[in-house]
């Protein structure tokens, strides 16, 4: 693993934007199931690149609030809509 460690709080902020206890177990769930940790003692820590790359989260997703990134799935032929961060 490369790249800058994240601890779940920071994952959380950048993948949903939002840090409440529920949207902090949501990120450990889907961080535990899709990407390799990295546990100290309690904390669990994830690297920022590995979380980019196993979430797709691009260049095209951060942009200004109120913009609203959408892409087009052609796996499961869905637009999926990425809110904008708060």
């Amino acid at each position: 693993m490369a790249g800058k460690l994240l601890t779940m709080k920071e994952a959380s902020m950048l993948l949903f934007g939002d840090d409440a206890p529920a949207i902090y177990k949501r990120t450990m769930r889907l961080v535990r199931s899709n990407c390799e940790t990295v546990n100290m003692g309690r904390s669990v820590f994830v690297s920022k690149s590995v979380l980019e790359e196993a979430f797709q989260i691009g260049e095209q997703d951060k942009k200004e609030a109120g913009d609203i990134a959408s892409r087009f799935d052609e796996e499961t032929q869905n637009i999926v809509i990425t809110l904008p961060k708060r």
